[in-house]
């Protein structure tokens, strides 16, 4: 506890106090306390600058964004495409009518099945999950895989995770129709904006 003197009557009290208790007056000093203001808004202002040029940095250290920032470009059945640690590479396709020769699994399809031959590898230091693939054409329709490929032997399904330094091969399975010309489109990750697109046909 201290003792300081009123501005107004120049009397000592207990600078506890916010008023003088001789003369009833205040003591604070209005532009004191607006400076005081300020420099806390100040304060926060630098510290969410910090934090967001950090976040930015972050955003912006991956090694492989380089490939993957260009969304127009387009890769061949044999290319190995690198997106956001996921690395690709589609061996083949194929028309098919069915996914198995058991009759009792065998299920028709509602247009025609095209199978993809593809080969994923984590190249990221933590499990990955393999994310979704879709197919989409030159109208900007975007086609899902078909629930079907259970029926297919070594085909990859949807929430498969794969380790890291690890390739899976597998098949995709998508129910559509012919004469489009589709474009498989590689996914960086179910927390990724970053794809990339296989032309699978000419």
């Amino acid at each position: 506890m201290s003792i300081t003197y009123c501005k107004h009557c120049s009397k000592a009290y207990e600078d506890e106090l916010k008023k003088c208790p001789h003369c009833n007056k205040s003591n604070i000093s209005i532009i004191g306390s607006f400076f005081k203001v300020i420099g806390l808004v100040f304060l926060i202002l630098i510290v969410i600058g910090i934090f967001s040029t950090d976040s930015t940095k972050d955003n912006t250290a991956s090694p492989q964004t380089s490939i993957t920032e260009n969304k127009t470009k387009e890769y061949n059945i044999g290319d190995t495409v690198s997106v956001n640690k996921l690395a690709y590479a589609i061996w083949d396709k194929a028309w098919t009518k069915t996914l198995t020769t058991n009759q009792f699994l065998d299920h028709s399809p509602d247009a025609i099945y095209l199978i993809i031959d593809v080969t994923i590898r984590n190249d990221d230091k933590e499990p990955r999950m393999i994310p979704n693939f879709k197919l989409i054409d030159e109208t900007g329709a975007v086609y899902d895989t078909t629930p079907d490929a259970i029926y297919l032997d070594n085909s990859i399904g949807a929430l498969e995770t794969i380790n890291p330094n690890v390739s899976k091969r597998g098949y995709v399975v998508f129910d559509i129709q012919k004469n489009i010309n589709y474009k498989l489109i590689l996914s960086g990750g179910y927390m990724s904006d970053k794809n990339a697109y296989v032309k699978l046909f000419d």
